[in-house]
């Protein structure tokens, strides 16, 4: 996050507008690394020239006690310039801010950049992984735990990845927004870990965290050959809850033999596959405190070597676009378009009654009759299914997948009242805009910047619908060069490079 302190009276019209770390500025828990600054200038007067540059680090937003200083370093470079301080220690803050000086002397400090590491050791998990048996694309496993909390903390960190996708909720709500994690590397030698401020979600007295896990990239079918299980065949949940309270005590709730696992209302999930829903498996509560779990399993422990364990160093997958999607009256069938090419899901809302069904297959293009055109998805279903429980109005949305589309056709015998295209991506934010007086131009700029979202899904992918989304690097090759024009892809870039040395 990017926080502003009041700046000291200045000498320049010069002043620094923006500071940044190599590190996405929403991205917490980052990488043990030593810190690179970059940052943007602006002046009132023109012809100024930066003819130097001071940099610093502190552990408080004060930057009064504990501070590095590079001093008064003679350069005109504002990007990735090395900030003092060293590598970053597990869970250390630290804040940086940047001032220039000009041929009228030095401006003032500029924002200041925050920057949280995560757990950089082995060392630092007491956590083991756990999961219950599961078949490939079958239910997926939902684990939990309970714990008391005589206080509510401070500070609390979440510390999570699995093998295979997940979703984790404490307190019966979701703990972020993020889609698809841990996202897709080569789990072998890497396997990231998201760090979540959870302090908002805790409360005095009896919690409750719960976990929903799925095969995605790491046990899904992989490619047009059919085969799956490509990395392994056990899906597991490692999570480490950091707390500390106003005395200075800490304490950890963490992945272990005690957790508990079922099934609900997830029957299958898998990338290519989709997601079928039934909402009368759902057992209701499962993350709050007071759930009967008695009648769930005990997990076991999932071998998993905790030097694989990395933290994030790229944006997350999340939604980056909703866009509402009108009825083809013309067409055969309840066909709906969203007027863009995505990657994502269909998000409906019905009403109806209990056991009706929901039915909804995408599509990147028509037929010339108007119908879907699925066969260039070869054996990708992309397809997403939902049995309703109860009578009245409900709001679907599928989990553990995602499609290329522009186009979807419903089959149900409940009502639609809506649908929207939730297109997701790797959170890169924009770097450039683009416009002209030619709207076809713009609409080929839109076009690139589109498929630029579609396929930054974790991993640069050549295509977002059929059963390859694979991350070839011929294409990721091609298209580099204007992937760093569009977007700011540095953090996506360098995480992908990893698991290709990898």
């Amino acid at each position: 996050m990017t926080v502003t302190t009041e700046a000291p009276t200045t000498t320049t019209s010069a002043r620094v507008e923006s500071v940044s770390t190599q590190f996405a500025p929403t991205l917490l828990g980052v990488p043990g690394d030593e810190l690179a600054i970059t940052w943007t200038v602006a002046a009132d007067r023109p012809g100024l020239t930066q003819l130097a540059y001071e940099i610093e680090v502190a552990s408080n937003l004060s930057f009064r006690t504990d501070r590095a200083t590079t001093g008064e370093v003679p350069s005109n470079e504002a990007i990735s310039r090395p900030a003092p301080g060293g590598r970053l220690e597990s869970r250390e803050t630290r804040f940086v801010r940047v001032r220039i000086r000009t041929e009228d002397g030095w401006s003032g400090w500029g924002p200041v950049a925050r920057v949280e590491a995560g757990l950089t050791s082995a060392d630092d998990w007491s956590a083991t992984a756990v999961g219950i048996p599961s078949t490939v694309e079958g239910p997926a496993p939902m684990l939990r735990t309970e714990f008391h909390l005589n206080e509510v903390p401070i500070t609390a960190r979440l510390y999570v990845t699995s093998l295979g996708l997940n979703t984790v909720e404490i307190n019966g709500s979701r703990v972020d927004d993020v889609h698809l994690a841990p996202g897709w590397t080569s789990y072998d030698g890497r396997l990231v870990v998201s760090t979540v401020d959870v302090t908002a979600a805790l409360r005095s007295g009896a919690n409750a965290i719960g976990a929903t896990l799925a095969d995605g990239w790491y046990r899904g079918a992989l490619g047009w050959t059919g085969q799956h299980s490509h990395y392994g065949d056990e899906l597991a949940l490692i999570a480490q809850l950091e707390m500390t309270f106003a005395d200075g005590s800490t304490r950890r709730v963490v992945t272990d033999p005690s957790w508990r696992g079922s099934f609900g209302s997830i029957r299958a999930a898998g990338i290519y596959l989709g997601c079928d829903l039934d909402q009368r498996e759902h057992p209701h509560g499962w993350s709050s405190p007071g759930f009967d779990d008695s009648a769930w399993s005990s997990v076991q422990v999932v071998p998993l070597d905790t030097a694989t364990l990395d933290p994030n160093t790229a944006p997350p997958v999340r939604t980056v676009d909703e866009r509402p999607m009108e009825r083809l009256e013309n067409s055969p069938g309840f066909i709906l378009d969203s007027g863009q090419n995505l990657a994502g899901w269909v998000r409906l809302t019905v009403e109806g009654t209990t056991g009706d069904t929901v039915v909804v297959r995408h599509a990147e293009v028509l037929e010339s009759d108007g119908t879907l055109h699925t066969r260039s998805l070869r054996t990708a279903r992309a397809t997403d299914t939902y049995v309703l429980e109860g009578d009245g109005t409900h709001v679907l949305e599928p989990e553990f997948t995602f499609h290329g589309f522009r186009y979807a056709d419903v089959v149900t015998t409940a009502r639609v009242v809506s649908a929207t295209a939730i297109a997701i991506s790797s959170d890169i934010q924009p770097r450039s805009t683009f416009t002209s007086s030619e709207p076809r131009l713009e609409r080929l700029h839109s076009n690139v910047a589109w498929s630029q979202r579609s396929n930054f899904v974790s991993v640069p992918t050549d295509c977002p619908q059929r059963d390859e989304r694979l991350g070839w690097t011929g294409d990721a090759q091609a298209f580099a060069a204007t992937a760093n024009t569009l977007f700011h892809s540095a953090g996506f870039w360098a995480s992908w490079l990893k698991d290709l040395e990898l």
